[in-house]
């Protein structure tokens, strides 16, 4: 069984090495916070995980066209654990 406690922090440390030297914006900066998010997940760390969503989803708002498969991928996994926040 994987242990996602285990890789959070990791990812974490590699998105704010990856910050720091190639800028928030930058697609590895943003496909690394969407790994994240699906790791916090997976750890029930859902309001940080939504965090990263939102801030994937509008990156991909001005550099993605909308049709594209992430984009879709992206707001529907936000949809879904918004609805997870409000049961909670």
């Amino acid at each position: 069984m994987e242990d996602y406690t285990k890789s959070a922090p990791i990812l974490n440390g590699l998105l704010r090495s990856k910050q720091s030297l190639l800028g928030n914006d930058h697609a590895d900066c943003i496909e690394l916070m969407g790994l994240r998010a699906f790791v916090l997940i997976k750890i029930a760390e859902l309001n940080e995980a939504s965090d990263l969503l939102e801030q994937v989803a509008e990156w991909q708002k001005t550099n993605l066209d909308q049709t594209d498969p992430c984009v879709t991928a992206t707001n529907e996994a936000i949809s879904e654990l918004t609805k997870s926040l409000v049961e909670l």
